[in-house]
């Protein structure tokens, strides 16, 4: 309905150049959010938070900020939202908090679509879902609609933020990282490299905190935390492969930084 409401009120979206957006990108649990959310106070950038990436038209993220501020029955169901979240994602707080108005990475955009490997934070058993697992390798219909629907939500954001460079984050990026490049070709990557000894455990760990309630037989060691570990060290092998080509064909669009570099200077 959005998309529908924005074709009407704002044609001009259509011809909108997305620009040159910053992905930061890395396996999770590399600092991605800390990068993010710094680079976000530059004034410079335009990021998503939470509620906008889940109405990523103009038509519905403004009807979101105006349920949001007002002082409406809808506004109370806004809270009740932010306060389920709190409730849903405790165990994240202090690890990756998250709520409505948080910069928050694009997932969402993607989730709406069941387009996403974060469906495994529900569903204990990506080799199930080969499909979630790389979305890039969809039906070549499917792929179009996706990367329509994602350029759109884009445009959108920069139809609000015309003068600025749009700051995003994802971890997920590996299984669609063909359609993202589709959507937006001038994209420029930031790739933070942590010890994959590091990286592994703490992911494994966080993305399976739901499993305690959604699947608790398959918490802890199972098949399903192996193919969850499995798909994480797929990603980060992913990224890590982008960077070697990055590096010997001189693509300064894709460039890595050191964990341990960005923890003692993130200035």
């Amino acid at each position: 309905v959005g998309e529908k409401v924005d074709a009407f009120r704002h044609p001009e979206i259509d011809a909108i150049d997305v620009g040159q957006p910053i992905y930061i990108v890395a396996a999770p649990r590399s600092g991605t959010t800390f990068l993010h959310r710094l680079m976000s106070l530059d004034p410079r950038f335009a990021t998503f938070t939470l509620y906008q990436t889940i109405f990523p038209t103009v038509a519905a993220s403004e009807l979101a900020e105006r349920a949001r501020s007002s002082r409406t029955p809808v506004a109370k169901i806004t809270e009740v939202v932010e306060h389920s979240l709190d409730e849903s994602f405790g165990g994240w707080e202090g690890v990756h908090d998250t709520g409505l108005g948080a910069d928050e990475e694009d997932e969402a955009i993607w989730a709406m679509s069941m387009a996403t490997p974060a469906i495994f934070l529900l569903f204990p058993h990506p080799k199930e879902f080969p499909d979630q697992w790389y979305v890039d390798r969809l039906p070549e219909a499917k792929r179009r609609r996706l990367v329509e629907t994602y350029e759109r939500a884009l445009k959108a954001r920069r139809f609000r933020h015309p003068d600025k460079t749009l700051l995003l984050k994802n971890v997920l990026l590996p299984s669609r990282y063909g359609l993202v490049l589709e959507a937006a070709p001038r994209a420029r990557f930031v790739h933070i490299v942590r010890h994959p000894y590091e990286v592994i455990p703490s992911a494994l760990s966080l993305f399976t905190m739901p499993w305690t309630v959604v699947a608790p037989h398959d918490h802890g060691p199972s098949q399903a935390t192996t193919e969850f570990a499995d798909l994480l060290i797929d990603y980060y092998r992913f990224f890590y492969d982008r960077e070697r080509e990055a590096e010997a064909s001189g693509d300064e669009r894709f460039v890595s930084m050191r964990y341990r570099d960005l923890m003692d200077d993130p200035i």
